[in-house]
């Protein structure tokens, strides 16, 4: 079952193929728990689910994908939900922008030839 958010997020089908990661960061800071929505022509899905936990008095972002709906997008589940927790580890340990963070992991993984969608 899923879990209901005070918050949701609609991106644009095109968005998402091209660069999902980034659609995700534009939101963190605003809304730590978000549903992330996709639009396309055959409706809205529901793509992803940005949570926020706490352990030992401390905030742990995580992104857990619907494989089924990403599948749908080119989005590779695994990988983009790797990008994103080293993005908020990033993010904890220097208190920088989720957005900087995100950068940073970015500019990485290009140089290594992972993608990063």
């Amino acid at each position: 079952m899923k879990k209901e958010f005070e918050y949701a997020a609609i991106f644009n089908a095109n968005d998402v193929k091209d660069d999902f990661i980034s659609c995700i960061a534009s939101v963190v800071e605003e809304c730590n728990e978000t549903a992330i929505l996709v639009e396309s022509r055959q409706g809205i899905d529901r793509i992803a689910d940005v949570l926020n936990t706490y352990e030992s008095g401390k905030p742990e972002l995580r992104l857990q994908i619907h494989e089924d709906v990403a599948r749908q997008y080119n989005i590779e589940a695994e990988t983009t939900e790797a990008l994103f927790n080293v993005a908020a580890i990033i993010r904890n340990n220097t208190r920088t922008s989720f957005e900087e963070s995100l950068k940073i992991v970015t500019a990485i993984t290009e140089n290594y030839n992972i993608s990063h969608k």
